[in-house]
């Protein structure tokens, strides 16, 4: 609840501190889809995680290539 207020509100910076242990998948890839210019690595971390990249084994990772297109088309 906080997270969404803060995200209405337009505090992003404060949005991403409070997000940390608390925020759900929704929230996170609203924060991702957030304008990457400010927390590029930030919006990186959470398409990764959402998408499977961070706990996949790397054999796996070769056969994931749609995720990473979208990634490339978003400049991350």
């Amino acid at each position: 609840m906080l997270i969404d207020a803060l995200l209405d509100d337009g505090d992003l910076d404060a949005a991403w501190r409070e997000a940390v242990g608390r925020a759900d998948d929704r929230q996170w890839q609203q924060l991702a889809d957030l304008p990457r210019e400010p927390r590029p690595a930030d919006a990186l971390g959470v398409y990764l995680r959402l998408t499977g990249y961070l706990a996949a084994p790397r054999a796996e990772l070769r056969c994931r290539r749609k995720p990473m297109t979208i990634l490339d088309r978003h400049g991350l």
